[in-house]
């Protein structure tokens, strides 16, 4: 447990608080050498990166955070975060009483323990070996964004139905991030029909063989589907197209071998199948934000 606790930001009774931090020199309990030292809460937090990147260490892991990640820091948990630059990112702090029952459920499946637990197959878009993050993009990006500022608007608002206005708003960012959490992965053992099962074991085959040259059109020929029908159905049931998602994880993949097993650039892009280090770089930074060097 740790050592430091941090209080609620609010102290007008709310129990719901939307923050938005954009520059080191105002974000609360900094030290001088940018570092929110190893804390916990009694309620909830969600983060979400929105520019820049910071060191995240959570589950005795050490990671990078790129715009993107989210993730759900339940009570009692103590993580670390570091800055070297200015990083505009959103906290989303409540506490379990803010929500019904039912809606406290989807709050704890998007902890680690639970994506461990239901998705621990799949740790290529969700980090789930590492700390239970969701990595968003495009129109997930710009959802996510526009309800927390709508949270922000209530919490700042001076209307009297604005915490029950922020409830119904939590709610709903809640929703929308657990429907592309379903929509990335399929839960173990459960293949459901016929596109599902097409799907999880295309996703199986992909994580088995990331340094293979993979012709969608021969995965959709050898399920007697066309191409443009293979790449509607992978859509649909992952959030993305077959190539974007292979590119994501093999970046993913690769990102991780840098920052955890001190491997280098060169050998990272080699393991999954990128022989072309200027090619490499610039699909990195198109899919992180930042060259493989960042991450060293």
């Amino acid at each position: 447990m740790a050592g430091l606790y941090l209080d609620f930001p609010l102290s007008n009774g709310s129990r719901i608080c939307v923050q938005r931090h954009e520059d080191r020199l105002h974000m609360p309990n900094m030290r001088s050498d940018g570092v929110v030292p190893d804390h916990a809460h009694e309620f909830y937090e969600m983060v979400f990166i929105l520019h820049n990147s910071c060191r995240h260490v959570y589950q005795e892991d050490e990671t990078t955070l790129i715009p993107g990640d989210l993730f759900m820091i339940p009570p009692h948990r103590s993580h670390l975060l570091h800055f070297t630059e200015d990083v505009f990112y959103y906290n989303c702090q409540f506490f379990a009483d803010a929500l019904a029952a039912e809606w406290m459920e989807d709050v704890q499946s998007l902890t680690y323990d639970r994506l461990k637990e239901n998705f621990g197959g799949y740790d290529n878009i969700f980090r789930i070996d590492r700390q239970g993050i969701l990595h968003l993009e495009g129109e997930e990006i710009k959802e996510t964004v526009r309800l927390l500022e709508l949270i922000f608007e209530e919490q700042n608002s001076a209307f009297p139905d604005s915490e029950r206005m922020k409830q119904v708003l939590l709610c709903l960012l809640l929703a929308r991030i657990k429907r592309i959490r379903d929509k990335r992965f399929i839960p173990n053992n459960s293949c459901g029909g016929w596109k599902e099962k097409i799907v999880y074991e295309t996703l199986a085959a992909f994580d088995k063989g990331l340094d293979r040259d993979w012709d969608m059109s021969e995965l959709a020929a050898r399920n007697n589907i066309s191409s443009g029908h293979f790449r509607k159905i992978f859509r649909e049931i992952t959030g993305m197209p077959p190539r974007q998602y292979l590119n994501q994880i093999r970046i993913n993949r690769a990102v991780d071998m840098i920052q955890h097993q001190g491997m280098s650039i060169y050998d990272a892009a080699c393991s999954i199948g990128i022989h072309d280090l200027n090619y490499f770089s610039r699909l990195c930074r198109q899919l992180t934000g930042y060259p493989p060097s960042h991450f060293r």
